[in-house]
């Protein structure tokens, strides 16, 4: 394995596919120098290591599908983009948990007497009814609602289930919540 390839190799190694590919993914996790740049930046924006080996993990990934997909035209940035693509992958899940911690801190008191477990309880049955609810809209339709719901945005969701763009995530999940209008339920009966 070579020491040292430049942007433009990576990208043809990359488009290559097969055991070219396998080679330049190789290189990218341990020689290439370009994860120890991500873990850095990843370290400065107070990432944790477990969290930072997630980022690159998916930066990978994401620079590879969009090399092979075309999104990338030019290849002299690709050092670039992928670091970038880390540090985005940070942000948005930081942003996912900050919601959801904003989300439980407004729905929870740290109080657990009675009551409270009667709600927990409560608030249980009401997602496996859920949970029913969406597997009657289909496979896609539960993903694309499931994700949502959890703070992901478009651009993120059409990445994780492999859509083209996020227009078409925005699409699905138009086109889920009419199936659940068409089946008699309103946005109160879904949104808590």
């Amino acid at each position: 394995m070579q020491l040292s390839y430049s942007n433009d190799e990576v990208f043809q190694l990359i488009k290559a596919g097969g055991k070219k590919q396998d080679l330049i993914i190789e290189w990218l996790y341990s020689t290439s120098g370009w994860t120890a740049v991500a873990r850095r930046a990843l370290s400065k924006m107070g990432a944790y290591d477990n969290m930072k080996d997630d980022c690159i993990q998916e930066g990978i990934i994401s620079l590879i599908v969009d090399v092979e997909r075309n999104k990338i035209r030019d290849p002299s940035a690709l050092k670039s983009y992928f670091i970038q693509t880390c540090k985005n992958m940070w942000l948005n899940q930081y942003n996912r948990d900050k919601r959801r911690k904003e989300i439980i801190s407004d729905h929870y008191d740290k109080d657990t007497d009675n009551e409270n477990q009667h709600e927990k309880m409560e608030n249980a049955e009401i997602w496996k009814h859920i949970d029913t609810i969406l597997d009657q809209l289909g496979k896609k339709c539960k993903e694309v609602l499931k994700l949502w719901s959890m703070g992901f945005s478009h651009e993120e969701i059409a990445q994780k289930i492999g859509y083209e763009s996020a227009n078409v995530s925005k699409k699905t999940k138009s086109l889920c919540i009419k199936q659940l209008k068409a089946m008699g339920f309103s946005k109160e009966s879904w949104m808590f």
